[in-house]
């Protein structure tokens, strides 16, 4: 399991990702995609994607009815063993 895998038995996480414009038939990994990467289009999303996961990072630490919700949440989803269903 990855890092986050692990880390996310233990307190809740979010495994985010977002989409960039690229050309038909480009997938991760590959020249077209890495090219794709390096657009200000793909930067513009990476900002955008990043003030929204920081925003929500905010709102976790201050508001803590919505942490609480989150965390019952995660909870519900973790086996308490710690193995996967």
């Amino acid at each position: 399991m990855n890092l986050l895998g692990n880390v996310s038995y233990a307190v809740p996480t979010l495994h985010s990702m977002f989409g960039i414009p690229t050309p038909e038939g480009s997938y991760p990994h590959h020249p077209s995609f890495t090219a794709s990467a390096g657009t200000d289009e793909a930067h513009e999303e990476a900002v955008i994607t990043g003030k929204g996961l920081a925003l929500l990072g905010w709102d976790m630490m201050t508001n803590n009815e919505l942490y609480s919700s989150a965390k019952s949440q995660w909870e519900g989803q973790i086996p308490a063993s710690g193995e996967l269903k």
